[in-house]
């Protein structure tokens, strides 16, 4: 190779060298301004996404109106098992979907021996959410409406009604009126309580004010009459008014402990307290199967009196319908 190419070559070399350089700056920036843009983007990204959850959204979407549809799942899987669908009625000789014949007409007394004891009746009484507790050869059970009933074969509860109960017995329509005897019914004359009993004073206590309650000693009350019949026009409201659990004592169940009851109703005027045991109703044992709906007889009574346990001390207390 002679001096000259020599030469030539260098000076070429040099001349180029320059553009090489760019590229290598060009590609170093490119690749810092990718990394760059990497970066940034991940913290504006999390920016964002801790924007999302702020208080101000959560509490839009928590405020959002809900329609009713949106709470018809809690109605069809129906965890409380309820159900208002009422005794199907047909001509005579046709039957239900239970396969019991529900004959239409009036119903005849029977002749089975049962005594209804207490009685639950809600709405028109045809659905299962009113029931029964009858007893009969000394045995006592409840029955909602559809249910069959063990007093005798073939014999299905199909309504509760406010003073009796029917049934179909064999392809018949029967009914067992509620046992209104003294001594057996809850709301017949009080019998005389051992407990301590504050007495009235002699002369004429004060009566209730139109459509209230006066108190006439701690332990005695006056009771409007008006009173009793507003409470009871509603008996699916009254029952919401109280909340109760059963008592046990020593393993067993010994009357009804109240949780609450709602200001200024029925119960809370009757002298019903939080915390209150309620025993006995006129001498007669208040449990579980009898629930509340016992209240719904006060319309026919004028005296009646509740025994009650409140701060573990025995009470009584006395009332007196005008």
């Amino acid at each position: 190779m002679s001096p000259h190419k020599g030469l030539g070559m260098e000076a070429l070399l040099k001349q180029w060298t320059w553009v090489a350089k760019a590229l290598a700056v060009l590609m170093v920036a490119y690749f810092a301004a990718k990394i760059t843009n990497v970066y940034v983007g991940k913290l504006l990204e999390v920016r964002r996404s801790i924007g999302m959850v702020s208080p101000t959204v959560s509490a839009t979407d928590t405020d959002a109106t809900h329609s009713e549809s949106d709470f018809e799942v809690i109605v069809q899987r129906n965890i409380f098992d309820s159900s208002d669908e009422p005794v199907a009625e047909g001509e005579a000789g046709s039957e239900n979907g239970g396969g019991t014949t529900v004959p239409t007409g009036e119903a005849s007394k029977t002749s089975l021996g049962i005594k209804v004891l207490a009685i639950m009746m809600i709405g028109d009484g045809k659905d299962s959410r009113s029931s029964t507790t009858v007893g009969m050869n000394n045995a006592t059970d409840a029955y909602a409406v559809g249910q069959e009933m063990t007093v005798a074969s073939n014999v299905k509860l199909v309504q509760v009604k406010p003073n009796r109960i029917e049934f179909v017995n064999g392809g018949r329509l029967e009914y067992a009126e509620l046992d209104m005897g003294l001594g057996d019914n809850i709301f017949g004359p009080p019998k005389e309580s051992s407990g301590s009993v504050v007495s009235a004073e002699k002369t004429e206590a004060p009566g209730p004010q139109p459509g209230g309650v006066a108190k006439v000693s701690d332990n005695k009350f006056a009771i409007d009459q008006r009173e009793i019949d507003n409470a009871l026009a509603n008996p699916e409201l009254l029952y919401t008014e109280i909340r109760a659990v059963p008592n046990f004592e020593n393993g067993k169940v010994s009357g009804m402990k109240v949780l609450s009851i709602k200001p200024g109703s029925l119960f809370s005027k009757l002298g019903i307290k939080r915390g209150d045991v309620l025993q006995q109703i006129n001498g007669l044992d208040l449990d579980v199967k009898q629930g509340f709906q016992i209240f719904a007889q006060l319309k026919d009574q004028k005296n009646f009196n509740m025994n009650l346990q409140r701060d573990g001390k025995k009470t009584t207390l006395e009332y007196e319908i005008r």
